[in-house]
């Protein structure tokens, strides 16, 4: 029996949750309280998604239909991923939001850094006014 891409997709995504959930160990309750309620509703809905998967028959269907655009992703979310210490948070967060919608295909410059704005100013109402937590800071801002 050949597993549906959803499937598939569901196991790499538990296996992301348990990673994370191991990599909380060490941090103390209130702190880890967070990312512990994202990664349990992330690993039921990933159960969800298996289980839809098994009850769906379409091994002709290529894995990833879009490999450009996930490729794309991927390199564009490791090269934030390095930024973000450098460069802080809020910056490189809102290059990266305008750099993946315009290479994705978005070709409305105005949308793009209004999305990208509200993005970033949405994140830092929350975390940073509401929450007090401290995000990494830039060379710009230091929340």
């Amino acid at each position: 029996m050949a597993l549906h891409r959803d499937s598939i997709a569901a196991l790499f995504i538990l296996l992301l949750v348990a990673g994370g959930w191991y990599d909380l160990q060490g941090v103390a309750t209130d702190a880890a309280m967070f990312p512990r309620l994202i990664l349990g509703a992330m690993g039921i809905l990933a159960v969800a998604m298996f289980t839809a998967g098994l009850r769906r028959a379409a091994p002709d269907m290529p894995f990833v239909e879009h490999a450009r655009n996930l490729a794309i992703t991927v390199g564009l979310t490791a090269l934030y991923i390095i930024a973000v210490e450098p460069v802080g948070y809020f910056p490189a967060t809102f290059v990266f939001v305008a750099v993946l919608a315009f290479t994705l295909g978005l070709r409305r410059p105005l949308l793009v850094l209004a999305s990208s704005a509200a993005f970033t100013g949405a994140v830092w109402l929350v975390f940073v006014a509401a929450f007090s937590r401290r995000l990494p800071p830039g060379f710009l801002f230091d929340n």
